[in-house]
């Protein structure tokens, strides 16, 4: 071929419409090469025929579609056109999905703020029980999440030997998982007692937990539709009173993805969601409140010689400090199980008396917290203590000056 016949890049790109950026990068993928290059120059050049290709490229990227379909569609077009022709159905097909699914998106945004939830997502709560169950964890991306649910799956098959699970399979993801992060993601599956682990696969005890859920079906399954499932879940009046709880996503199957159709549910959204507490009436809390400050002087009191009352199943002295004993014996929790068995700085200290059992009077048993110094009592004792620790400093202080009157001053 003539070089009058051959483009270069500039004048190639112009009628293609690309750029020299362009054409070196669908160089570098091997997507459109040019006819020649230069071994001395590296300048690139181009057949007139490659024109058609050029602008089909440019079309193709106008429309979001990957250089691998359009890689492929160049190459079911040389090869037979029907072919290709059959992929941009399909490819049409694909972008209508995707393009419905970030309808559900905005829609599922457009919910949230006018009405607070989204009735798509209407979230329920339940208590699921302990159970065991098998486990293999891994890391991995977004886009080798289905073949490690198809290999956990058959794994799990073959573990049982023919015996029934329990319960459903089972994604726990422990981290984001998508084309930057890697997990970690888990799969689960409840089986019987009788399952033991090997070197694949892991045997747990799965702990009760309550969980706040949205049922989904296999056309909100596609991503990115499930983002607004998981989306109404994590911010769910159930699962945000929950701040404390790490990130614990899962979806729960309770159908196989190839056996339904689009518009039947395949999983549930799950995440675990507060339990609720009942609260402590106020009434409970004073009766104990008095208690404490009633009881405990006169139960840990260390001024007399009186031994200490003690049922026969109560825990010995050397080994006191547990609450439970205390309510076993009948007597009142003293310091020492208020606090745990543990020197406590701000009540128990202040209660233990500060003098040894031997030579005590027998009259300060019976002294009540009101008997104790005041805090003016006690601020006075230690400025004079203060002011004591002080004196020898003062005393030096004058002498040092006396000495230094009686010198003379230097010529």
């Amino acid at each position: 071929m003539r070089d009058e016949e051959m483009l270069s890049i500039g004048e190639f790109g112009r009628r293609a419409r690309l750029t020299p950026k362009a054409l070196r990068i669908y160089d570098q993928v091997g997507l459109l090469s040019p006819a020649v290059t230069d071994p001395a120059t590296g300048y690139r050049s181009y057949r007139p025929e490659q024109v058609r290709t050029g602008q089909l490229i440019s079309v193709l990227r106008g429309a979001d579609v990957s250089l691998a379909d359009i890689g492929l569609v160049i190459d079911d077009a040389d090869r037979e056109v029907d072919a290709a022709v059959k992929r941009l159905e399909a490819l049409i097909a694909d972008s209508a999905r995707r393009h419905a699914d970030r309808q559900l998106l905005i829609r599922h945004v457009q919910a949230t703020l006018g009405q607070g939830d989204d009735p798509m997502f209407p979230i329920k709560t339940r208590h699921v029980p302990a159970q065991r169950v098998m486990s293999i964890q891994r890391r991995l991306h977004g886009h080798e999440t289905d073949t490690f649910v198809r290999e956990a799956k058959k794994a799990f098959a073959d573990h049982l030997g023919g015996a029934a699970s329990t319960g459903p399979f089972t994604l726990i993801f422990h981290g984001v998982v998508d084309a930057d992060h890697d997990g970690p993601l888990e799969a689960v599956l409840a089986c019987p007692a009788g399952i033991q682990p090997d070197e694949r696969i892991g045997v747990r005890t799965e702990p009760a937990h309550d969980e706040a859920y949205t049922t989904i079906t296999k056309a909100q399954w596609d991503y990115p539709a499930i983002l607004a499932a998981y989306d109404a879940v994590a911010s769910s009046m159930e699962v945000s009173a929950r701040p404390e709880s790490r990130l614990s996503c899962r979806e729960v199957y309770r159908a196989e993805p190839d056996d339904i159709g689009r518009d039947d549910v395949i999983c549930d959204i799950a995440s675990r969601s507060a339990t609720r507490q009942r609260p402590i009436p106020r009434t409970t809390r004073r009766t104990a409140s008095r208690r404490c400050r009633s009881a405990a002087p006169s139960r840990r009191s260390a001024c007399s010689d009186r031994p200490r009352r003690q049922s026969p199943d109560a825990t010995p002295e050397s080994s006191i400090g547990a609450g439970p004993a205390a309510e076993r014996s009948g007597l009142s929790p003293g310091p020492d199980e208020l606090f745990g068995g543990r020197e406590h700085r701000g009540v128990a200290a202040e209660l233990r008396p500060r003098h040894s059992r031997d030579g005590a009077d027998p009259d300060l048993s019976r002294r009540r917290l009101d008997s104790f110094p005041s805090v003016g009592q006690r601020q006075a004792t230690c400025a004079s203590a203060l002011a004591d620790s002080f004196a020898p400093i003062r005393l030096v202080n004058r002498q040092v000056r006396a000495g230094n009157a009686g010198r003379r001053p230097r010529k």
